[in-house]
């Protein structure tokens, strides 16, 4: 049942960040437009696939994994999106085990960072190339 409820928040969440970064692009300037896709489409993507790791494997090793894969999309977001990113880090790493893990997942500090995240992505995402 858990795994079952975060796979469908990572499916919401793939399906709100693909909404998100498809803003129409004009010939302002091209890189710029391709970074910060580039940036959205990695923040989307681990963001999402953070949740699949850990509907897969609650133990040590999975935590690891899903720490490994926030230190890695924090370098590619604006800094208030990263104090989002490091409240979630700490709440899964401090959690010990798979029913503390549901606890944070449900807490008003993950509901709060999570709402940050999916609101730039779905937001501040969609005005690139705007």
């Amino acid at each position: 049942m858990k795994r079952l409820a975060l796979y469908c928040a990572a499916s919401a969440l793939v399906l709100a960040a693909l909404a998100g970064c498809s803003g129409a692009s004009t010939a302002v300037n091209a890189n710029k437009i391709s970074n910060d896709a580039q940036k959205c489409a990695t923040l989307a993507t681990g963001y999402a696939g953070l949740y699949a790791t850990l509907a897969q494997d609650q133990s040590a090793a999975g935590i690891q994994k899903a720490e490994q894969t926030l230190q890695d999309i924090k370098g590619s977001v604006p800094d208030n999106i990263k104090t989002d990113l490091e409240t979630i880090e700490n709440g899964i790493k401090n959690a010990q085990g798979g029913t503390a893990l549901m606890d944070f997942l449900s807490s008003d500090a993950y509901k709060a960072a999570d709402k940050e995240i999916t609101t730039y992505l779905t937001t501040q995402c969609n005005k690139i190339g705007q």
